[in-house]
């Protein structure tokens, strides 16, 4: 079975965000690169260790970021699958590198994501061990990679 994934409407994303918005109470650095230092009570004096705040990022990287943090909450996506979403004129329409970038700091954990979607299809119809693979890593399914196929199917249980 070699079902298409339909890209998600960005009014979707859209709503889903305004949503979440209402929620984030987080502090904003403005965007601007911090590095903070801090002592830790299990280091000794004078030793401390460094963390780095989020990376500067302009207006567009961060709403491409938002947008695929919001479509990995709503479903499962690959790699791939998620910066055509992005980069789709049918999803959000962000330039390719920009999805790109999203993409990369979306962080997404690609394995756990494969098993979701391995996950979601048994819920639907039965597929056999070799099915299932083909499914994922289809250009017309999910566009997963072989390993994070297999790692998917092994999780299930085929």
């Amino acid at each position: 079975m070699n079902a298409r994934k339909t890209l998600v409407p960005a009014a979707v994303v859209g709503i889903l965000l305004a949503i979440s918005a209402c929620g984030d109470l987080e502090a904003d650095t403005g965007g601007t690169d911090v590095t903070t230092t801090q002592e830790t009570s299990d280091q000794g004096a004078g030793e401390t260790s460094k963390k780095k705040a989020k990376p500067k990022m302009s207006v567009e990287q961060e709403q491409a970021v938002e947008a695929a943090k919001s479509y990995l909450a709503m479903s499962s996506f690959s790699k791939a699958g998620l910066i055509d979403q992005l980069s789709s004129e049918y999803g959000d329409a962000f330039p390719r590198e920009i999805a790109e970038f999203a993409v990369k700091h979306s962080g997404a954990n690609w394995k756990a994501e494969a098993v979701e979607a391995a996950e979601s299809y048994l819920e639907m119809t039965s597929f056999s061990r070799q099915g299932l693979i083909e499914q994922l890593t289809s250009e017309a399914g999910d566009q997963f990679t072989k390993k994070q196929a297999v790692h998917a199917v092994n999780q299930v249980g085929l």
